[in-house]
Protein backbone atom coordinates (compact mmCIF):
# COMPACT_ATOMS: atom_id res chain seq x y z
CA UNK A 1 0.00 0.00 0.00
CA UNK A 2 1.60 3.61 -1.01
CA UNK A 3 2.13 5.70 1.62
CA UNK A 4 -0.81 8.31 1.19
CA UNK A 5 -2.92 5.33 1.09
CA UNK A 6 -1.80 3.95 4.12
CA UNK A 7 -2.25 7.55 5.89
CA UNK A 8 -5.69 7.84 4.70
CA UNK A 9 -6.32 4.38 6.28
CA UNK A 10 -4.92 5.48 9.31
CA UNK A 11 -6.67 8.66 9.56
CA UNK A 12 -9.85 6.80 8.57
CA UNK A 13 -9.39 4.35 11.48
CA UNK A 14 -8.39 7.22 13.52
CA UNK A 15 -11.67 9.22 13.11
CA UNK A 16 -14.07 6.48 13.10
CA UNK A 17 -12.23 5.40 17.19
CA UNK A 18 -12.67 8.74 17.82
CA UNK A 19 -16.50 9.40 16.57
CA UNK A 20 -17.03 5.90 18.22
CA UNK A 21 -16.08 6.97 22.10
CA UNK A 22 -17.58 9.97 21.14
CA UNK A 23 -21.26 8.14 20.97
CA UNK A 24 -20.41 6.21 23.97
CA UNK A 25 -19.72 9.35 26.32
CA UNK A 26 -23.25 11.01 24.48
CA UNK A 27 -25.13 7.43 25.77
CA UNK A 28 -23.19 7.72 28.98
CA UNK A 29 -24.38 11.27 29.29
CA UNK A 30 -28.03 10.80 28.28
CA UNK A 31 -28.56 7.58 30.71
CA UNK A 32 -27.11 9.50 33.54
CA UNK A 33 -28.99 12.73 32.89
CA UNK A 34 -31.70 10.54 32.46
CA UNK A 35 -31.66 8.86 35.67
CA UNK A 36 -31.81 11.71 37.87
CA UNK A 37 -36.06 12.39 37.79
CA UNK A 38 -36.36 8.71 37.95
CA UNK A 39 -34.31 8.26 41.19
CA UNK A 40 -37.00 10.83 42.76
CA UNK A 41 -40.02 9.27 40.81
CA UNK A 42 -38.89 5.82 41.86
CA UNK A 43 -38.53 6.70 45.69
CA UNK A 44 -42.44 7.78 45.23
CA UNK A 45 -44.06 4.28 46.37
CA UNK A 46 -47.07 4.58 44.39
CA UNK A 47 -45.20 5.70 40.77
CA UNK A 48 -42.28 3.64 41.59
CA UNK A 49 -43.54 0.21 39.50
CA UNK A 50 -44.21 2.59 36.16
CA UNK A 51 -41.46 4.57 36.75
CA UNK A 52 -38.67 1.82 37.18
CA UNK A 53 -40.55 0.29 33.87
CA UNK A 54 -40.61 3.58 32.09
CA UNK A 55 -36.92 4.29 33.44
CA UNK A 56 -35.56 0.70 31.59
CA UNK A 57 -37.34 1.74 28.70
CA UNK A 58 -36.01 5.07 28.26
CA UNK A 59 -32.23 3.26 28.87
CA UNK A 60 -33.22 0.81 26.65
CA UNK A 61 -33.86 3.41 23.95
CA UNK A 62 -30.98 5.64 24.38
CA UNK A 63 -28.80 2.47 24.06
CA UNK A 64 -30.76 0.76 20.64
CA UNK A 65 -30.81 4.72 19.11
CA UNK A 66 -27.15 5.53 19.77
CA UNK A 67 -26.07 1.57 18.92
CA UNK A 68 -27.50 2.60 15.19
CA UNK A 69 -25.02 5.12 15.43
CA UNK A 70 -22.43 3.28 16.02
CA UNK A 71 -23.32 0.35 13.67
CA UNK A 72 -23.61 2.93 10.72
CA UNK A 73 -20.55 4.38 11.32
CA UNK A 74 -18.87 0.96 11.79
CA UNK A 75 -20.44 0.46 8.38
CA UNK A 76 -18.87 3.11 6.68
CA UNK A 77 -15.50 2.74 8.40
CA UNK A 78 -15.61 -0.09 6.17
CA UNK A 79 -17.13 1.26 3.18
CA UNK A 80 -14.12 3.86 3.20
CA UNK A 81 -11.29 0.80 3.77
CA UNK A 82 -12.70 -0.95 1.35
CA UNK A 83 -12.45 2.02 -1.13
CA UNK A 84 -8.82 2.58 0.24
CA UNK A 85 -7.89 -0.99 -0.48
CA UNK A 86 -9.95 -0.77 -4.09
CA UNK A 87 -7.59 1.68 -5.27
CA UNK A 88 -5.25 0.22 -3.76
CA UNK A 89 -4.82 -2.50 -6.14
Amino acid sequence: MNRRLNQLRGLTDLVGATFEQGVLAVERFEKDAAKVPFQVLEGIAPVAPVARSVHALVDLSISVSLGAVRAASRTTRGLITGLIDTFNR
